[in-house]
């Protein structure tokens, strides 16, 4: 497949024919794996996406990160196309907010503005040139391009479903490669 259409339409229903036995058992793995990861180990913070639909859950992670005494923040789209990271210190939070998505409600508070950054990145599908495929926002590209201008360094992180990973997708010059995407059954990390 070479269409972003048809990739995301072909993930889309692989997605959904998940059962929730089957998103918990991949999500609480690629958590694990994640995890015991010195990636994961040495960042002081974690920038979460807060799974909809049948995405992999964060929550564990989240909820782990807190445990090992690290700062977690999420993101809150503000505007078409703007999202930031604001800092929460429990799930109970956030609310449905833009197209349904859990996220802080209300007047946010100061966005987070970390300069070692472990950020968590939802997509759809990846290759193994790291490659992403996302929901067709852009948000992800351009809240990583503002924050590495101003120079913060961020490793994006992808949980992903095996099924996620295809031999090719087309990439544009704006689509931010995933530094490292993880799998149940498999961690790829770009040279």
């Amino acid at each position: 497949m070479t269409d972003k259409t048809a990739i995301r339409k072909f993930i889309r229903e692989k997605k959904a024919a998940l059962s929730p036995q089957m998103i918990a058992a991949c999500s609480a793995a690629v958590a694990e794996r994640i995890a015991a990861q010195p990636f994961y180990r040495e960042a002081p913070v974690l920038y979460a996406y807060l799974a909809y639909n049948e995405e992999l859950r964060t929550d564990a992670l989240i909820r782990r990160a807190w445990a090992d005494g690290k700062r977690v923040a999420v993101p809150k789209v503000l505007s078409p196309g703007e999202m930031e990271f604001y800092c929460i210190s429990s799930l109970d939070a956030v609310a449905p907010g833009y197209c349904g998505i859990p996220e802080p409600p209300g007047p946010p508070a100061p966005a987070a503005d970390d300069d070692n950054i472990l950020l968590l990145m939802p997509g759809l599908a990846y290759d193994r040139a790291h490659h992403r495929i996302g929901y067709g926002g852009g948000f992800y590209d351009r809240y990583i391009a503002r924050a590495r201008a101003r120079g913060a360094r961020i490793l994006t992180v992808a949980p992903a479903y095996d099924f996620q990973i295809l031999g090719s997708i087309p990439a544009e010059a704006h689509d931010l490669p995933a530094d490292v995407i993880v799998t149940a059954d498999e961690l790829l990390r770009r040279p």
